[in-house]
């Protein structure tokens, strides 16, 4: 008995046509092919990541910096969105942001 974990999949009628051509052209079983599909989205340089990223100080413009500071190392980094908060204390940058594989995480 395998031990990989076992899932039902619901695949639209076409797209389970063209999976099962191309499992047949690649020489695969679907699940192969499925599982190869999967792995090399996992894992390709292309693969797409989203993260929210926090940036937090005193002061609007040091939350401003981090960013751009994050920006600058992260140049494959795209911002999708920002939330402010400002607590009259701390002023937060809430930043979801897109890329493809990002250096770092905060």
């Amino acid at each position: 008995m395998s031990e990989d974990a076992q899932m039902k999949l619901r695949l639209p009628p076409e797209l389970k046509d063209q999976i099962e051509e191309r499992a047949r052209d690649n020489k695969r079983t679907m699940n192969g092919e499925i599982v190869h599909i999967i792995e090399n989205a996992i894992t390709s340089e292309s693969a797409q990541y989203f993260s929210w990223q926090r940036f937090s100080s005193m002061s609007e413009a040091n939350c401003v910096d981090q960013l751009n500071q994050y920006l600058r190392e992260n140049p494959e980094a795209k911002v999708q969105s920002v939330s402010i908060v400002n607590t009259g204390k701390i002023f937060s940058l809430y930043v979801f942001i897109r890329a493809k594989r990002p250096k770092r995480l905060l």
